[in-house]
């Protein structure tokens, strides 16, 4: 998963005769830099086979999220890059694998419901109370990515909230917090990553519209960039350094957020 996300990103998945400076092949190698000859890199196995050599010598690159995996081989210019191709590369590698799987540690969600022209059915905010906070409601969809969450093993989450703005009080947003207010740092924010790499390598499985977290979001359309925390304060809840924000869909085809201003 991580190296289809990472040749997508470097080449398009096309076996490049040449690239940015001497850069060959599906990643881009460089042989000034050791990776091999230019014929060498020009064959896909072996250019698979150093970048997975690599890859393995990074400690704990399997718990990692998969752009911060593959910039650690990569060393690219632009680190969070590879991250929005991670539900395509998921698509990719399960097309050609007869058990679902997922680059996140916490694994493969059951999928939500959709329509059979891939569109998401009617789903209004029914159920109440929300479960997650005993108050307002919340919509099936988000049950079930809550539902779907805690079986990967997160925490539960708070969702339905009174605010004028975003998807809390509309029954389709959970906030997962990783600590009780200030920034998330070691194991905490290496769970945090976890449930945001999950959350996005099953967005299309779940119907997750944003994740926000640590100061960037990802939306299905760009990938991860970063957060402009249009509503939030300057502090750890503003910024998402305390808790992963996840939106799911409305009813109807599959559409940008708009110009990215979406709510906390």
């Amino acid at each position: 998963m991580i190296a289809v996300a990472t040749a997508m990103q470097e080449s398009s998945l096309v076996n490049q005769p040449g690239g940015d400076h001497d850069s060959v092949g599906l990643f881009e190698q460089r042989p000034s830099q050791g990776w091999g000859t230019p014929q060498q890199l020009q064959d896909p196995q072996y250019a698979a086979r150093e970048f997975y050599t690599w890859l393995l010598k990074i400690t704990g690159w399997h718990s990692m999220p998969l752009t911060r995996a593959a910039q650690q081989v990569q060393t690219s210019g632009y680190p969070q890059a590879y991250a929005r191709w991670e539900p395509d590369a998921v698509r990719v590698v399960n097309a050609f694998t007869s058990v679902p799987s997922s680059c996140s540690p916490l694994g493969v969600a059951e999928p939500a419901p959709r329509h059979p022209d891939g569109s998401w059915p009617q789903d209004d905010c029914t159920i109440r109370p929300d479960p997650t906070t005993g108050n307002g409601c919340i919509t099936g969809r988000l049950f079930h990515l809550v539902q779907q969450a805690g079986t990967a093993g997160s925490p539960q989450p708070g969702c339905y909230r009174v605010d004028d703005h975003g998807d809390h009080p509309k029954g389709r947003a959970c906030d997962w917090m990783m600590t009780s207010g200030r920034e998330a740092t070691g194991t905490r924010k290496e769970h945090g990553d976890a449930l945001a790499a999950w959350a996005v390598a099953n967005a299309d499985r779940l119907g997750i519209r944003y994740v926000i977290w640590f100061r960037m979001i990802w939306t299905d359309e760009a990938g991860w960039h970063a957060y402009t925390n249009p509503f939030g304060g300057d502090d750890p809840s503003g910024w998402h350094t305390n808790h992963v924000h996840i939106s799911v869909h409305q009813p109807g085809p599959l559409k940008p957020a708009a110009a990215h201003r979406v709510g906390k």
